[in-house]
Parts: C-alpha cells; structure tokens; sequence
C-alpha cells in the first residue's frame, strides 16, 4: 500500500491554503554571547538545524575534514549545539566558499563526549584536506518511515523554555500579582514593624502548573513574607517558573533552596541541595555538614541528606575526632551506622567509638535507643581475638550483657562455621551483620599516593594517631589505623580469604598499580580506558570456599584530608573519577590524591533484595527498581521471555536512565548509577552495552548487545535514581561561581496537560470551513471549529496578535485539514506533535500559515519519505514547486536531491518535456547527479532544450548548456559533436569554447591548466557519479547465481546504455587512473565486497563495525600523487529508485540503516561508483 496515494497527494497539493500576510520564522536556537575556545557553529544554511560545521580555536573560525566522520561525530556537534541530536551527515554540499583553516582532520568520536574537542583528532591544523571535504550536519531527532501510515514524533521543546523567558522579561498582559514582603527591620508610629514591598507582574497560564499559587481556584494575586537578603533573587526565582532554568550561586543557593521549599519546587530544591554537596569539605570542624543535615530534614530533601550522611560516612573517622561529635544527633548516627560504606579502621573501631558516645550521652539516652544504636554494630565482622576480651574491656557490657552475648555467639557462629552451615541454622542471612562496611585498616588495605616520593620501606600500611587515644574510647586521638600510608606506584597486599576464622590461613596476594599514561598501562600488559586509573589484582590462584566473592572498592583521598571519591572495581580495574576526566562526589582543589585500595570479601548470597512490587502482569519489555524501599529508585531489571533480568552498567549513563525512568512515568533521571551500588541481582542479565539517545520511549527501543549477550558479573548491575533531572555539577573553586541548571525537560508536557484542561483560557481560535454548499442566499455554508487557549502562550507567536490586545483570531482551512486543528493548537503549547503521513500535509500547511518554520520543515521531512512512492514524477516535481511556495528549503533540497539521485527514471518520466526551468537548472549544477556519462547529460539535455525552444530564449538555453560538464565528456563522443549535436549549430561559439576547454583537459596534465589561468575551481573539472560500465560495477546481494544478470537501460532514441553487472557477493572492476587520454593506460583494478555477516568479514580479514558493509579497494598500487579517488556507493531499492548514496572512508561503507528514503525490504543492488579527482 502507498504511504501517500498520488491522488491524495495531488488533491492536497492543488488545494493548498493561501497565506496572507507573513510567515514568520521562529529561530529558536540563537547565540548573541563572544565564541569560546571549542564552540561549534553551523555555517552556510538558511536552517539553524544544518550547515557546514565550524569550530572555534586560536580565535578563528575553521572547518572539520570529513575523513572518517561519521553519525558518531553528528551526534557530539548537534548535542554540543543543544539540538536533541543528529539526523544525517552531509558530505559534499556547497554551503558556501568557505576561506579558513581546515582546523581538525582524522575525528574519532565516541558519540558521548560533551564537545567537539573531546574526541580525538590528529592535532589543530594538521589536515591533508581541501575545502572541497567540508563536513555538515543535519541535527535533530529522526524517525524511521515504513510504508504504512506510521507516527513520527517531532520534538522542538528545546527551544520552548527561552521563549517564556522572553514573555516574562516582557512583563506584558499579565493577569496575577505577587507581592512580597520583606520585614524592614524599622517600627512604625504604632509598633509593628514595618515592611518593604517588591510586586512581580506575572501570567495564570505558567502559574497553573504550580498548586501553591492557587491560579486555578481563580485568585489572581498572593502575598508571601520572605527574610532581606532573599528579597534580591526574587526575580530570578520567578523566572525560572516559566522557564525551568536558572543560574546558581553559592551566595544565591540558599535563598533559592528556601524559596524552592517553600512554594514546593522538589526538583530545584532537590538540585541546589546537590549544589551544597560541593562544599561539604570546606568545613573540618563538621558543623556545617550536620547543620545542613539538619535543614535537609526540616525542609524534607532527600537529596541533600544523602549527601550529607554519605560524606560524613565516607569520612566517619575525621567525624570523631571533631568538636561535634559528642553531641552528634541519634537520628544522624543512626543513619551512619546502617551505611554499608561507613569507612572505619575496622568493626572493632566502630564498637568502641560508639561505645565512647553512648557513655558520653548516657544522661539523655534511654536503654532501648542505645540498644537500637548498638545493634547496628556488625559484631561478625569484629576479628576472633577482639571478641574474646569484650567481656573484659567494653565499656557497656555489663548494661547490656544479653545484647552483647547473643550478638558474640552470633559472630563465633560466623567465624567457625561455614555459611552455608549459618543458614540451615536459620540466621538472619539478609541481615547486614554478615556484609563488610568499607575497612581501612592494615589487614585489609593499602594505599599509594604517586605525588609523594616513592620508597621500597614505606610500601606497607602503618599504624598512626587517628581517632581517639586509648581502647576505652576516651575523647582524643585513637590509636589505630590511619588510611593514608606513604608513595609507591607498585604495592602487593597481602590479605585472607575471607575475614572468618576459617580462612585464616588462606592467604591472598594482591598487586595494587595507579597508571597515569598508556605506556604505565602497557608495560604491564593492559589497554586501559581512561587515565588516571587503578588495578587490584590476584597474584595467586586461591580455591574458593563458601561461595566468597570480591567487592572491593578504590578510595580517593584529597589531600590527605578528605575522601572525596570511592568507586569499584571492574575486572580488576578502576577508572578513576577525577577532576580532569569526571566529577567528583566532592570536589578536590587539585589532583593530589591518595589512592586507598580496600579488599571486602563476602559471601555469595549474603544480600538483601528489597523490590517494588507490581500488581499488574509483567510483558515484554517492561521494567521495573529494585532493591530499594524507595519507588523512584533502585536496581535496573527489565522483563524477556517472561523472566525478570538485570542490565550490565557497560556505557550505563544518564541518556539511558532518563528512558528508564520516563518509562516508569517519572519525570526524568537524577542519576546513572553504576558498579551494583543499588543492589545485586542473581538471575539473568539480560542487556549490555545499552546506547540510548535519551528520546527513546522504552528501554527495549535502545540499542544494546543481544539479550543474553554479555560479559559482566551481577557486581556491574545498573541502576537509576529517578524523579529529577541530573544536575552536571561544574569542579568547583573557591570563587561564587556559576552553576547553571536546567529542568525544562519536563515543561512541554506541564504545558501540554494545562491546554488538555481547557482552563482559565483567555483567547479564541476558530477555525472556519466551508462545507461547499450554499444557503438560500446563495453565500456558502461555513462550519466552525473554535479551541480556548491564552494569550500567555500565543505571545510566542506574531501571527495571533495575542500582546497587541487581540482576543480572538478566525482561521480559514480546507475539509480534510479541520480535524487536525487542535494538533496543532496544542503543539504551541507543547512544541512536540504526532506526525502520521496522512496528517503531514495538513500539519505543513497550519505550519505554513502560522510561521512555525521548525514545524515546517520537520514535516516536510516526513513528507519527503513519500517521495518514491509516485513513478510517473508528478508528485515530487508537484511537492519541489510547494516546498518553494512555502519556502520550505529541507523539503525542497529533499525533492531535489531524490530527482538527481533518480534522474534517468525523471527523464523517461512524462514530466520530463515540462520540467520547469529553474528545477532543471538545479539538477545540472549537482555533482550527485546519477548518470552513466557526462554525454548522456549533453543528449538528454539537448532533447528537453529541443522540445522546449519555442518557449525558450537563446539565453536560456545557453545557461543551460554551460552547466554541461565537457571536461568530463571521452574525447571520441567530443570529436563527433559537431556532426551529432542537435544545436551544436545554433550554439556554435559555446560549443566550440567548451570543446576546446575540454581537449586541454585531457590532454594536458593539471599543473598545466592551472599555469593557463583555466577556473580550477568550477564544477566543469569534477566528476558527477557515473554508472556506466567504465567507472562502476552493481551486486545484487538477493541473487547468488553468477548466471544472472541484472539489466538497467537507460535513454533515448538511439542512445540507449546497458549496465549489465553479474550477482556475487565480490566482483572485480578495473579502470582507469582518470578520466583525461594522458592516463588512459594507467589502470586500476579495484575489488568490490557486499558483506552481510560479521563471519564473512572475518573471512577477509575485515573489521566491520555494523553489517552491511562494502568495501572498494585497490587491488594494484597505481597512484598518482595529484589525483584522489572520492567513491561513492549507491544502494537502489527493488531495481526501482536509488534510495541512499554513500561515500566510503578508509574503503569501508557501513549502510546506515536509516536510509534517505525508505525502502519497504532489503532488497538492494549496491552500485560501486569509482569518482577519480585531481586534487
């Protein structure tokens, strides 16, 4: 079935609307600020989304080389450009005479870096490129088309957020006062204070989204009391409301967190609470990180608590050793002590700090409470030989001797038994007692810190004064462990099996390594990633007992002051978090850290799994958290083959937490989270190596590894934090510096329900259709389709004269577009619309009409997947004539470039006679105009000109026939013009001129046309792509007969040319070095590959990075220093239309999957074009 029926196509076309009046562009993405080192801008194109790509450096603008550039490269330029992310590259457009340094040459991008300068590159400048391989980039989001009337989602709410902002500043047709008062510290004549007033002019329509205000109960003004030095951010606060966006301070952050709090913002409140995370260290006294624990709880963010328990968790030992920790609240140490991370010396330690508090606080502490904080003591983890003497030494067993003599038994069961004897004894197994926290102590760990100096006699751990001063935990410094032993790039570590007494004798040597450069990596026999990076490895084979399993953990260390980072292993390797390559958890000045390496074994099944239950039957597809009593948070688990799974963190980042999360219909992702920090599953992993583009509906829509396919241990289990969006902290310094957040992800579908609510509306569109009958009167009968909006939104755009006064507005339409009129009513609201093929045409002519130029041109995208749906030619010539009308330029350069790609097909066609001048003038200025000579051009233009002469002026035609490529015409087809030709007669000067031109060209080398002044650089000297026999050879990968041939005929009169190429998937075609007589002995053979399998590339030694590949190599080194080779690859759809033209890079062309235009099956023929240029 045809996506878009001819008739129907033509019906809408011919009943197009007419516009009065302007149509205004909305460029939603505009720069005014200076270029920074590293910006990107796309150059040359009237489309803010495309153009040539441009990178700032050494204060010039320069171009990018397209050498191996490719989508991964598109995706890092449009998203540094704040576009959702690429849809083609564009190699070979002209946008323009570009005059700057070709700045970077060889790109190799990830698809995940943040800038352009991130990827690697071969170094500034250092190109041997022209101009002539420019790159450019087509961004934002693309969706494939299938021949049935499928949905495309076009999503421009990118923009959306600056446009409120805009109305805000404006402070027009406001309709709701807030007043805020400020006490002004002064009495008035009566006593009560007096109070300073500051009144902020704002809209219903952006106040709606927040309950606080009360817009929708109908009040239209509120006063609220806020303290002086709050009163200055007022305004930026309220700006944010309409654009969820604003710019943080540390000066502003707490003013804004309680404004936040108070009118019940969680996502900015939850984000700047992230903020105070950065100065969580500046503070060695710790009153600052529990005066901020304690405002965390009174204004209910969870965010900021966690970060504040987790610090100080991650630097307990420094906790008590500080002033407030005598009088550090229960509830805090509570929550510290049931943290899994809490690191300490040993367990021992812990008992006997906390024993210190307890007795400090005895005086205001029930029995119970210092029996709920003693339980929280993990007494298996305390070695056998402490245990023995607690009896003798603790300071509370005598108060509480039960606790302690069941919690000891309990710990003697652990050390002598093995666990799977502790379970059929029915301990508690998903009791935490049996799990390490995170030890430092010399039994278990060992540290290296590459900025001090390094010595073979300070490679062990060493006892020093940390904590407090004596066993009985007395107030001062404890002898113990301190987790900072001197330099050394190269430590072993000795340590048991296991921390039971069962494994005492079972010793392991470990190698701990700190690489800071690939040649440290590789003289150990390693590739690594990243750098800096850490590996803790087994130097002895050990035999495993109890099912024990590894779950080590790399601490950094700031300083020597504070833990700022810890982070797990990944077969043996850590890839370190710094300031340099990522950010920390806490911010460190400098890169001066102490790498601390803690070994924590722990048994297999030692685990609790804690999952959020679903009444509703899990399918295909669906996740799910788990492993958290919190809903928005927790393990990653996605449902296959009706068994519930986990998903390795390989590449796990918050593009595919956002669609994990949105799939659960939170609002966005806070966090990635990675090394089965939030749990561990036991079953199936069934997802690896997921790359999401964060647009994705269902995580199932994202590509990965197949299911099943992995290389991961449950220890690498993703997760996710959902609910708010992840706020990038900036590396911190000492200056108030700016941090900018951004929510306005989730403003389109806020604005988007408040239209689907039809409240508190205040403008009126309707939209009048005539039913083409007439009344008694004989005027025409109307119906009417009338939609409520506000003034607020239709600000944003001029068509409505919504800030001029106006409040209602009639707009005339067609039938068949009336019933998509609330569509796009509600896409102003919104910027984001379903598109369906039958609904484009209609939605590209409202999008015409109202100005909505980015609307515009994605449709028209959609619209173009149409264009080989039509034979006959008549659509696509009828849809290039629309898209000039409605000067829509990515659907006019779409119908244009399917024309010249198909252009034989277009010349037998019966619009061929009537080809409009200016689309025929287009074709032939194209170098990816498909032919299968420049002499078939020359006859078939001939033809049209012939056909057309009486309405044609002499002009014209010669314009025309100057567009002729003669250089590029063999020098027997030239010698026989003057007999041939059809107006070589009527023309003869230009011929001759050409004739001529055309000799030297072949005839004389390049050097020497440049000596006699000839235009090097017109168009005259390049190849087109030429599918004739001498420059091309086809595989049909549907046929595997060599007997079978494939026919494609092509022409008029008696001019017919015949590719006739056999079907295997490997072929031989031999050419000339060029085109000119001088090298037409100088041949070259080259060998042509379809391969469909990673198998068959193997075979020939091949590394494809996606299947199918062709390649296009040399098979003879006959090479010319001044002459390239810039190969295409045509891939045509059913022997029907050519669909994608690629070019190939280091022989290599990897099909895209998402081609031009659709093709409805797999059945191509891949046409190699061989295209040899002087350079």
């Amino acid at each position: 079935m045809d996506v878009f029926p001819q008739n129907l196509l033509v019906a809408f076309i011919l009943s197009l609307l007419y516009v009065s009046g302007r149509t205004y562009r909305l460029d939603f993405l505009k720069g005014n600020s200076e270029p920074k080192e590293g910006n990107v801008r796309l150059f040359g194109s009237e489309s803010p989304s495309e153009g040539r790509v441009e990178i700032y450096h050494d204060g010039k603008w320069g171009t990018v080389c397209d050498d191996n550039w490719d989508m991964a490269e598109a995706q890092v330029v449009c998203r540094q450009l704040n576009f959702p992310g690429a849809k083609s590259v564009v190699i070979g457009k002209d946008y323009g005479k570009a005059s700057g340094p070709i700045w970077l040459d060889e790109i190799a991008c990830t698809g995940k870096e943040k800038q352009l300068v991130s990827c690697q590159f071969s170094g500034w400048g250092k190109t041997d490129c022209t101009h002539k391989e420019d790159v450019g980039v087509i961004c934002e989001s693309r969706n494939d088309v299938t021949l049935s009337d499928s949905t495309h989602s076009l999503d421009h709410s990118i923009g959306l957020s600056g446009d409120l902002g805009e109305i805000f500043d404006s402070g027009t047709a406001c309709d709701f006062l807030i007043t805020f008062q400020t006490p002004s510290g002064n009495k008035n004549d009566v006593g009560t204070e007096e109070m300073i007033e500051t009144t902020i002019c704002a809209h219903k329509v952006i106040l709606m989204l927040y309950p606080y205000f009360s817009a929708l109960a109908g009040a239209n003004n509120i006063t609220v009391t806020v303290s002086k030095p709050c009163q200055s951010y007022l305004t930026s606060f309220f700006r944010y409301l309409y654009t969820r966006k604003t710019d943080i301070t540390y000066s502003s952050a707490m003013c804004l967190h309680q404004l936040a709090s108070a009118f019940g913002i969680n996502q900015l409140k939850e984000d700047i609470g992230r903020l105070f995370s950065n100065i969580l260290p500046d503070d060695t006294s710790f009153q600052s990180q529990v005066s901020l624990y304690k405002y965390a709880l009174e204004s209910k963010d969870l965010v900021l608590e966690e970060n504040c328990v987790q610090y100080m968790a991650w630097n307990f030992q420094n906790l008590t050793s500080s002033p407030v920790w005598p009088e550090l609240p229960v509830e805090l140490l509570r929550s510290l002590l049931t943290r899994s991370d809490l690191v300490v010396a040993d367990e021992y330690f812990l008992l006997q700090t906390l024993e210190g508090w307890i007795s400090n606080n005895g005086g205001s502490l029930s029995s119970e409470n210092q029996t709920d904080l003693l339980r929280l003591v993990r007494f298996p983890m305390i070695s056998a030989e402490k245990l023995y003497g607690l009896e003798t030494e603790s300071l509370l067993f005598s108060a509480h001797r039960d606790l302690y003599r069941d919690s000891v038994l309990k710990a003697y069961q652990f050390n002598v038994l093995l666990y799977s004897n502790l379970t059929q004894l029915k301990l508690a197994k998903e009791n935490n007692d049996y799990m390490p926290r995170i030890y430092t102590g010399e039994t278990w760990s060992i540290a290296i810190n590459p900025s001090a100096k390094s010595s073979s006699s300070q490679s062990q751990n060493h006892y020093g004064n940390y904590g407090y001063q004596d066993s009985y935990g007395r107030y001062g410094r404890y002898n113990g462990y301190r987790p900072y032993p001197t330099a050394s790039p190269n430590k072993q570590l000795s340590t048991p099996l296991h921390n039971s007494l069962l494994f005492k004798n079972n010793m392991i040597t470990w190698e701990v390594n700190v690489f800071k450069t690939q040649n440290e990596c590789s003289r150990q026999g390693l590739r690594c990633e990243s750098f800096p990076a850490a590996r803790l490895a087994f130097q002895n084979y050990y035999q495993s007992k109890g099912d024990v399993l590894f779950r080590n953990r790399l601490l950094l260390t700031c300083q020597s002051k504070f833990v700022c980072q810890i982070q797990g292993f990944k077969g043996n390797m850590a890839y370190v978090n710094t300031n340099d390559s990522q950010v920390l958890a806490y911010p460190c000045p400098d890169d001066k850290y102490t790498y601390t390496f803690v070994v924590r074994p722990e048994y297999e099944n030692v685990c609790s799994t804690i999952t959020v239950k679903s009444s509703r039957v899990p399918k295909e597809g669906d996740v799910r958290l788990s492993d958290s009593s919190i809903p928005s948070e927790g393990r990653v688990e996605i449902y296959h083959h009706m068994q519930w799974g986990s998903v390795c963190d390989d590449n796990w980042d918050l593009s595919d937490a956002q669609v994990v999360c949105r799939q659960l219909n939170f609002q966005g992702a806070k966090a990635a989270v990675t090394w089965g920090h939030l749990g561990q599953a036991y079953g199936r992993i069934w997802l690896d190596n997921v790359n999401c583009r964060g647009q994705e509906h269902q995580l199932v829509s994202c590509r990965s590894s197949n299911w099943g396919v992995h290389d991961c241990e449950h220890e690498e289990d993703a997760g996710v934090i959902c609910d708010t969006q992840n706020y990038d902290s900036t590396q911190r310094t000492q200056s108030n510096s700016i941090h900018s957040l951004d929510h306005s992800t989730s403003l389109s579908d806020n604005l988007g329900k408040l239209f689907d609510s039809g409240t508190a509306c205040d403008f009126l569109i309707t939209f009048q259709t005539s039913t083409g009958t007439k009344q008694e009167d004989s005027a025409r009968e109307e119906t009417t389709t009338t939609i409520c909006a506000h003034k607020a939104i239709l600000m944003l755009y001029p068509y409505f004269n919504a800030s001029v006064g106006e409040n209602n507005i009639t707009v005339t339409v067609n039938t068949t577009c009336q019933s998509f009129s609330t569509s796009i009513i509600r896409y102003l609201y919104t910027h984001q619309i379903n598109v369906t093929n039958s609904s484009a045409m209609c939605l590209h002519q409202l999008a015409s009409e109202f100005g909505l130029r980015k609307l515009l041109e994605d449709v028209g995208q959609v619209i173009s997947k149409s264009l080989p749906n039509d034979a006959s030619f008549y659509s696509q010539v009828s849809l290039y004539k629309y898209a000039v009308e409605t000067k829509d330029l990515i659907l006019r350069d779409s119908c244009i470039q399917y024309l010249a790609w198909n252009f034989q097909n277009l010349t037998r066609s019966s619009v061929w006679a009537n080809l409009p001048l200016e689309l025929l003038r287009v074709l032939l200025t194209r170098s990816d105009l498909v032919v299968p000579d420049e002499y078939f051009v020359l006859q078939i233009l001939e033809g049209w000109i012939t056909n057309n002469s009486s309405s044609l002026s002499s002009e014209n035609q010669v314009d025309l026939l100057r567009l002729v490529r003669f250089p590029m015409i063999p020098s027997e087809k030239l010698y026989e013009l003057e007999t041939k030709s059809l107006l070589f007669s009527a023309h003869r000067d230009l011929y001759r001129d050409s004739v001529f031109k055309s000799y030297q060209f072949n005839f004389l080398l390049y050097s020497s046309l440049i000596e006699s002044e000839l235009d090097k650089e017109n168009d005259n000297y390049r190849p087109r792509i030429y599918t004739g026999n001498t420059w091309s050879i086809a595989i049909d990968s549907s046929k595997s007969s060599p007997s079978q041939r494939l026919h494609h005929r092509y022409g008029s009169g008696s001019h017919l040319y015949s590719q006739t190429p056999p079907s295997s998937s490997q072929k031989l075609l031999h050419t000339s070095l060029h085109s000119i007589v001088v090298c037409e002995d100088n041949k070259v053979t080259w060998a042509a590959n379809i391969f469909k399998t990673s198998n068959e590339c193997s075979r020939e030694g091949v590394h494809c990075n996606s299947v199918p590949a062709a390649r296009l190599t040399q098979q003879n080194n006959n090479l010319r220093r001044n002459i390239r080779f810039e190969n295409r690859l045509l891939l045509t759809c059913q022997n029907r239309y050519i669909c994608q033209i690629q070019a190939f890079h280091s022989d290599m062309a990897h099909i895209d999957q998402a081609l031009v235009y659709p093709c409805p099956d797999d059945n191509y023929i891949y046409t190699f074009v061989v295209r040899p240029e002087f350079v």
